[in-house]
């Protein structure tokens, strides 16, 4: 049944007619008058004898109707077509609109004030009010969700706190959905990782080579960054060597180092590709420092431990490809948090907290004029960059599960930050949200893989037939 109401056409008014001998109305097909005296002489003639009696033959009143109700089927089907094309138009010219509207009054990160034309704010809030009318005079409302407009022209940051090593499959699905929505909108986003990650480079290096991520797609993180890393390549792995008496005894996955006392000195751990992992320095039986080494088997971080507890990290240090301070990390009482040196051993910066070292180094070493941050509501980074909306800072949230309880998800719902474009995983995200906001939302959901979806349909047809 189409969305549209048809209305009943009143019935022309007919002249009055004169009764004519096939009591024709003018309202009806005209049909020849049935000869009654020649059905009821056809009936007498039946014989005694038992015959099959003939199938009945149409007689000429028979009107074949199906070909005008096939014809009114497809014109149902047609209406919904176009009840469903002018809903999208409709809602896809008020998303650009709105998007327009807020690149006009977006306060601009290098401007004290935004430069605002009234002309043309009053134009767009005119256009979108014309077709709010039009969607409710369809459709009976206005309050349903746009999709997001992406703008190719604008840097898109898409922020996780690490890559995953190994994806699962339904992790592996998520990671290629994501690329479908980029490719549809012609966007390679930056992906921007914060967490340490040993392992960065052969895992981005696996994303591309199974098609997660569009070609050209960059990759940033936060040490990575600071430590130069991205210059490690092809670089010589480092080699141990050892002090004259000492003695090396392999196991099966490592070997010990003893010194000229017989007392254990180190315990070295390969990775399978014959480069060194880590490297714990003991001292007096008790675990002193680990050294860390990234995939090429260059020393990367080495983290020292309590006197008292082994388990106990109480500074870390991280360096250049070229074996140069970039990070210090004390967790001790009375010393810096957080210490950010230059290529030249001098002291850069001195942070209290992760949270603002990723603040900072988000500011000047990410964030490009007009970028746009896709992140999760879950980031720990969520809550900065929200508040960095009034610095013309533009944020997409990320909800990938439907969780009513979360406060985050409560604020998107009242409007609390200002949020009206938001990235969900499920259509029932996309629902729960229209049911329960109080304005015009701009929701897209990250869709199914074109291939899944073709044989999901193929599979419905099947079931069909």
């Amino acid at each position: 049944m189409s969305i549209f109401k048809r209305k009943r056409q009143p019935e022309p008014k007919q002249p009055d007619l004169v009764q004519s001998d096939d009591n024709h109305d003018g309202n009806h097909p005209k049909v020849p008058p049935i000869n009654y005296t020649e059905r009821t002489a056809a009936a007498n003639t039946v014989t005694s004898e038992k015959k099959q009696a003939p199938a009945p033959q149409p007689t000429k009143a028979s009107i074949d109707w199906t070909r005008t109700e096939t014809q009114l089927h497809a014109l149902d089907a047609q209406r919904d077509q176009l009840a469903e094309s002018l809903r999208d138009e409709l809602l896809s010219a008020r998303s650009v609109a709105k998007y327009d509207l807020r690149q006009l009054t977006r306060p601009n990160r290098h401007e004290q004030a935004p430069i605002v034309d009234q002309q043309q704010v009053q134009t767009l809030e005119h256009s979108i009010e014309v077709l709010n009318e039009k969607l409710t005079h369809w459709y009976g409302t206005d309050k349903m969700a746009n999709e997001i407009h992406f703008d190719a022209a604008r840097p898109y940051l898409l922020l996780n706190n690490g890559l995953i090593h190994q994806p699962t499959a339904v992790q592996r699905r998520s990671l290629q959905r994501l690329k479908q929505l980029f490719s549809d909108h012609k966007i390679v986003p930056t992906n921007v990782t914060i967490d340490y990650d040993d392992l960065l480079v052969p895992t981005w290096l696996a994303y591309q080579q199974d098609d997660l991520v569009l070609p050209k797609t960059k990759l940033l993180n936060l040490f990575h960054d600071l430590q130069n890393r991205d210059q490690t390549a092809g670089q010589k792995a480092n080699e141990l060597t050892f002090a004259p008496g000492f003695k090396v005894v392999a196991e099966d996955k490592d070997k010990k180092v003893y010194d000229t006392q017989g007392a254990l000195n180190m315990v070295i751990d390969y990775r399978e590709n014959g480069n060194l992992f880590t490297v714990r320095h003991y001292l007096n039986k008790a675990l002193l420092s680990r050294d860390l080494f990234d995939a090429a088997g260059v020393i990367a971080a080495t983290q020292y431990y309590a006197a008292d507890d082994e388990q106990q990290v109480i500074r870390e240090n991280f360096y250049r490809n070229d074996g140069t301070l970039a990070i210090s990390k004390s967790y001790l009482k009375g010393e810096p948090y957080i210490q950010i040196f230059g290529p030249t051993n001098v002291l850069m910066a001195i942070f209290d907290s992760d949270l603002d070292l990723i603040e900072w180094w988000f500011e000047n070493h990410v964030l490009q004029p007009n970028s746009v941050i896709i992140v999760s509501i879950d980031s720990v980074l969520y809550d900065t960059l929200i508040a960095a909306q009034d610095q013309g800072l533009e944020v997409i949230p990320l909800v990938s599960e439907l969780d009513p309880q979360s406060p985050r998800l409560q604020d998107l719902v009242q409007h609390k930050h200002g949020i009206e474009s938001i990235l969900v995983a499920e259509p029932s995200i996309k629902q729960y949200l229209e049911q329960r906001t109080k304005i015009d939302l701009d929701v897209s959901v990250i869709s199914p893989l074109k291939a899944e979806s073709a044989n999901a349909d193929e599979s419905a047809t099947s079931a069909a037939d």
